[in-house]
């Protein structure tokens, strides 16, 4: 946009800024196919497993493997499961079986998967000298962390909290979401269960009027002729 301000008086910077965004959105698009197309093929390929393999219960909607390790995960996108291993199932109490479904279910409602594939796409569209892993790391424990918010509304958070710690050595398939994650992130995603079990009225305020700020700031100064 900058450029085009120029066209007049620099044509020839027109002309390379219009072949950097051309390239630019020529590998967006190819990051959105490899990636979008590579998700899907591994969820349909787990779905079919797990119609192999999985015992579906009706009432629930959840589908249970019989594998001794406690994991649960959910299989987003078209025909989406939950999946319970028996070890969950039998290593949980009532109270952290339906934190942990809650969670997975919120990951569903609030279709996070489609926020991470997006997320994954712009990451996979920068050169790979300039890729931040621990940009994705860190919207991947965003996605955790608000189905932890919507299953502490549910459950609680001290069903949640002890389930967490419960299950945070279970290893989740590729392509799904789910409540067991690798020791750090699960340290982290405790930390904030607890501090939103405590009310911090003062810090939320500061935060909304900050947002507020942010927004309007722009819109003030073209209003005063700035």
């Amino acid at each position: 946009m900058a450029a085009w301000s120029l066209m007049d008086q620099s044509p020839l910077v027109l002309a390379v800024a219009i072949a950097v965004s051309a390239g630019m959105l020529a590998r967006l698009l190819i990051s959105a196919h490899h990636v979008g197309t590579g998700l899907r093929s591994i969820r349909q390929r787990h779905r079919d497993l797990l119609a192999l393999l999985g015992d579906a219960d009706l009432h629930t909607g959840v589908t249970v493997l019989e594998h001794e390790s406690l994991t649960a995960y959910c299989v987003p996108g078209r025909g989406h499961h939950i999946v319970l291993s028996s070890g969950a199932i039998t290593g949980l109490d009532s109270e952290g079986l339906r934190a942990v479904l809650a969670h997975e279910r919120a990951h569903l409602n609030a279709r996070h998967d489609i926020v991470l594939e997006l997320f994954t796409v712009l990451h996979h569209a920068v050169p790979r000298q300039v890729r931040c892993e621990a940009a994705l790391s860190e919207v991947n424990l965003l996605g955790e962390a608000l189905a932890d918010r919507a299953a502490m509304r549910l459950a609680g958070g001290r069903s949640l909290a002890e389930a967490l710690e419960v299950m945070h050595n279970g290893a989740n398939p590729r392509a799904t979401l789910g409540a067991a994650a690798s020791s750090n992130p699960t340290k982290v995603r405790l930390a904030l269960i607890r501090d939103a079990s405590s009310r911090h009225t003062g810090r939320a305020t500061a935060m909304l009027c900050f947002a507020a700020g942010t927004v309007t700031l722009p819109f003030a100064l073209v209003a005063v002729g700035v």
